[in-house]
């Protein structure tokens, strides 16, 4: 979503920054952030869901 709306400034010319910085200041923070949850996040809710459904 975040790609596809900087797509659409660039196109409509309302964004004068390049792809490499939405790369870097936008969209790699975002995955870095969501790997991390994920891996901090993973193994309790495996956990949970097996507790649940025993």
């Amino acid at each position: 979503m975040t790609f596809a709306s900087f797509v659409a400034n660039m196109v409509t010319h309302l964004t004068s920054a390049s792809v490499a910085d939405m790369l870097v200041y936008s969209l790699g923070p975002t995955l870095a952030y969501n790997l991390a949850a994920f891996v901090i996040l993973y193994y309790p809710i495996q956990r949970l869901f097996d507790w649940m459904s025993s």
